[in-house]
């Protein structure tokens, strides 16, 4: 089976309802053999790494010893909201061309200060991957689930979507949701998509 991630991004409102939600898709994808891309945020990013978390260990052995990453957590900084992922620029240096990803994808990159700029790089790893810990040939995301508010583009998950949606890469925005009855079908849709790649 080929490596498989999405990202489980969105705002810091992302309401209750909708993190429960996240929660369980990203205990459900884990389960399918899916791996995280997040970046310990408060709010979205929290309640999809807590699926992963509540559902088994960071890491698991594909049956020869090696371990397998089921998340892959991006931190603009180490400690990052109190995260202890090792996915830092310490660790995981920004490359040029996430820098030029970034500075040429952000609408007003030279208003941003350096700790916003920090974060919105590590955006790019989110949807991109990373050599450091893809190695030479960096896999894309398969599809991004997000949260933000109206399903606009807002706040730093606007800077991850638009570089998804410039790669052709499906989002599925569950704050385009205005009934319970819209939540469960871009649910539904998530789970469609997840098995399309899975072939």
């Amino acid at each position: 089976m080929s490596y498989l991630a999405y990202a489980g991004i969105g705002s810091r409102e992302t309401p209750a309802v909708t993190l429960e939600v996240m929660h369980h898709i990203g205990a459900y994808l884990c389960s399918q053999g899916w791996t995280l891309r997040s970046g310990a945020a408060p709010g979205a990013d929290t309640a999809f790494e807590k699926g992963v978390d509540d559902h088994m260990a960071n890491t698991m052995t594909n049956g020869t010893g090696q371990f397998i990453r089921r998340k892959e957590i991006y931190l603009p900084w180490k400690g990052f909201n109190g995260s202890t992922s090792d996915l830092h620029p310490a660790n995981v240096p920004f490359t040029d061309e996430q820098i030029y990803v970034a500075r040429t994808t952000h609408p007003a990159w030279h208003r941003c200060s350096p700790s916003a700029q920090r974060m919105h790089t590590r955006n790019v790893s989110q949807i991109l991957g990373s050599e450091f810990v893809n190695g030479p040939k960096v896999v894309p995301v398969k599809f991004v689930v997000c949260w933000t508010e109206g399903g606009k583009l807002k706040g730093g998950t606007a800077m991850a979507i638009r570089i998804a949606q410039a790669c052709q890469i499906a989002v599925i925005n569950l704050g385009e949701a205005k009934t319970a009855k819209e939540l469960e079908a871009l649910v539904l849709q998530v789970d469609s998509l997840q098995a399309t790649f899975k072939g």
